[in-house]
């Protein structure tokens, strides 16, 4: 039933649930960072000089973790890395308390009918609105998505309480958003939309590098001295590892799938979820029934194989002892009893990571980050085959490699040094002669046929366009929209620089708007408007009443620290 959330989650969560920009100033305590307490202990926190007790702090994350889910389609935990880096739980759960409070304090009492009116909304779109039973809903929605990620349905209607809370906060707060009057709606339309119709003449580096062929060993000494940080080799760090591949585990989570439940009638029941073309090989070409089965059903027997190979690694950290710090013979001792081979990374920078290992992004600085103090990363690292769990081998000083070491590279910069320099030198001359041949009424095309360069037409453009094609190399739309936005028709940028060369762009018309088109599109951009600057004037309001609210709330864990599953030091 809840098949088609990842699909409407990118629009889901800006028709419904209010997108308030509040920046909650969270008053963290200077000393207590990582409190582990019980259910019912006292977490020493306070808002308005009111306790904030565990419980609560763990109502306010659940909250928190819906709110990410209707976002995105999914829980943190589940979540692609680019979503889960804006989920930090402190300062999640942190902002649903300060916003609980301020709805305490202003007093505002959320009715069943807003509440359920609000829970239907979501119900609906989260269904794809395939169902209007909404208790038949709400019951699935409990069963598939708030048990299976240890939330209730009390966490369910704390979140849409709060949330119609919310809207009611912005309703109030956010009224002189609303008094956007239709003729300053069509001039800020008018504006956005008007297409600007560009060219441009680039100067690549790369056209002059065949010209460089002398490199004068001065030169080179030169810039090799005065690149040295560029071509110096960074601090890196060496690692050993034990690996749990998934491929270990195949067989058992193939059985286990097949004891627990009928695999054949779970994938057709996830197949059947989703269109036809949804199932897509790696170049985007829909697969066929038989192919995208076979898909879903690897994919459980993988997840499945990754649960048991975290369960594995999970029991083998249990023979470190956590009362003590763990060093390198430690990890390797212990492989050793487990019989389990240990593994040796190359030298890895924090860029780079271990290149012949298939691991998260954010674990390489968490890696990086070990010291010989304390070696051993007790928590397990989950990659694409398998999991790991490592332990620092040795550190690596920074190196200074000589000039013959790194000669070919020193000339290779030296060239493209030297072609850059030529393109601008070309770029000069070039901007020269077109600003005298416009400032005499000469054609911009002539006068670039007759110095020799080919102009780029742009397709037309607006404020509003997200992309354009045919843009040179490092050049972006926002850059060239921004340089030539308060140009006249008929003149042309200063030269700018590129990565790899110089350009100039010339407006050559302004296209106003079809006022037929405007008088189609104005009542929906009237009305999007008024609530865009309904929610900014209420984020605004919003955001200085929280900051009169004295609260100590706990202070996010440190990304390394949080990733060692330690408490810092307070």
């Amino acid at each position: 039933m809840f098949g088609t959330i990842r699909k409407h989650s990118t629009w889901m969560w800006a028709i419904i649930i209010v997108v308030v920009v509040i920046s909650f100033v969270v008053y963290f305590s200077p000393d207590a960072k990582y409190h582990v307490l019980g259910r019912r202990g006292k977490s020493g926190y306070h808002i308005n000089n009111r306790p904030i007790s565990m419980p609560e702090y763990e109502d306010a994350l659940n909250e928190a973790k819906l709110q990410f889910f209707f976002r995105y389609g999914s829980f943190p935990d589940q979540a692609d890395e680019m979503a889960r880096q804006n989920f930090r739980k402190e300062e999640a759960a942190n902002s649903r308390l300060l916003l609980a409070e301020l709805l305490r304090q202003m007093n505002i009492q959320v009715g069943i009918d807003a509440t359920l009116r609000l829970r239907d909304e979501l119900l609906t779109l989260a269904t794809g609105g395939k169902t209007r039973d909404m208790a038949a809903a709400l019951n699935a929605f409990e069963e598939q998505i708030l048990r299976k990620n240890g939330l209730t349905l009390l966490d369910f209607e704390r979140f849409l309480r709060h949330e119609a809370g919310l809207q009611h906060l912005v309703e109030l707060s956010g009224v002189a958003g609303r008094l956007t009057t239709p003729q300053e709606a069509e001039a800020i339309y008018r504006r956005e939309h008007e297409e600007l119709d560009v060219a441009m003449v680039y100067f690549n580096a790369s056209n002059y590098l065949a010209g460089i062929t002398n490199y004068p060993a001065e030169a080179i000494s030169q810039l090799y001295s005065n690149r040295l940080a560029e071509y110096a080799i960074p601090e890196r760090v060496q690692l050993a590892y034990v690996h749990f591949p998934l491929t270990n585990y195949w067989s058992q989570a193939l059985t286990n799938l097949t004891r627990q439940t009928n695999i054949s009638a779970v994938v057709a029941s996830i197949y059947s979820r989703q269109p036809t073309n949804f199932w897509k090989d790696k170049d985007g070409n829909p697969l066929g029934e038989a192919e995208a089965k076979a898909r879903i059903e690897k994919d459980l027997i993988e997840d499945q194989a990754r649960r048991l190979a975290m369960r594995a690694i999970n029991e083998f950290t249990h023979g470190f002892n956590l009362d003590k710090t763990n060093t390198l013979q430690d990890f390797l001792a212990l492989a050793a009893r487990s019989n389990l081979t240990v593994h040796t990374t190359e030298p890895f920078d924090l860029i780079d990571g271990p290149k012949e290992l298939k691991l998260p992004e954010r674990a390489i600085p968490v890696l990086y980050r070990l010291q010989a103090e304390d070696p051993v990363l007790i928590n397990p690292i989950p990659g694409e085959d398998g999991a790991y769990l490592f332990a620092l081998k040795q550190r690596i000083p920074r190196q200074i490699p000589s000039l013959e070491s790194v000669r070919d590279k020193v000339i290779e910069d030296y060239k493209h040094e030297q072609a850059k320099a030529m393109a601008k030198l070309r770029a000069d001359i070039f901007y020269n002669t077109l600003t005298n041949g416009l400032a005499q009424k000469q054609n911009f095309t002539q006068i670039c046929l007759d110095s020799g360069q080919l102009p780029i037409i742009i397709p037309p453009f607006s404020r509003v366009t997200g992309e354009a094609t045919n843009l040179p190399p490092g050049v972006t739309l926002n850059e060239l929209r921004n340089v030539v936005g308060d140009l006249a028709p008929g003149n042309v940028t200063p030269i700018r620089e590129a990565q790899h060369g110089y350009w100039v762009a010339y407006l050559r018309q302004r296209l106003p708007v079809d006022d037929n088109k405007v008088k189609k599109e104005l009542p929906v951009f009237l009305a999007n408007l008024r609530d865009r600057r309904q929610n900014e004037a209420a984020g605004e309001w919003i955001t200085r009443q929280q900051r009169n609210i004295p609260a100590r709330l706990m202070e996010p864990a440190k990304e390394e620290d949080a990733a060692k599953g330690r408490r810092p030091a307070s």
